[in-house]
């Protein structure tokens, strides 16, 4: 009992903070999110200290503590704008983000000559955001 209490109090503090989100002004909203990256970064819990140790291995062991802090700071950032994005998304205008997408595509036409000519394509690809 007391855990589907405490389930639901869950569900609606991420119901409230969801709307929330929304409704605010989108530069609060990044602003905000920003900001709580942040204070991840300089707070360096268990969270980050993963995260650290992760991209040590991506930077390599030669690269400077500075430019290792720099990556942590902006993948929390990039993490943050992942959950804003999240929660903004049924208020998004979604022609604005097709043709984000459109503008920044290259390539394309090389899927639509497979198709063109009926064999079909493969694709292999990485994860590149949200709209994914």
């Amino acid at each position: 009992m007391l855990r589907r209490a405490r389930d639901r109090a869950v569900d609606l503090g991420f119901a409230a903070g969801w709307g929330m989100v929304r409704s605010a002004p989108h530069r609060v909203s990044r602003r905000s999110f920003t900001a709580f990256a942040d204070v991840a970064t300089v707070r360096n819990g268990p969270g980050a200290q993963q995260l650290r140790k992760n991209l040590r291995r991506v930077v390599g062991p030669d690269a400077a503590e500075q430019e290792l802090d720099q990556v942590v700071a902006d993948s929390l950032r990039s993490y943050a704008r992942y959950w804003l994005e999240t929660f903004r998304l049924p208020k998004m205008d979604k022609r604005a983000v097709a043709k984000s997408l459109d503008d920044n595509t290259e390539g394309a036409h090389n899927i639509d000559e497979a198709l063109e000519r009926g064999k079909g394509a493969v694709l292999a690809l990485p994860h590149m955001g949200n709209w994914d």
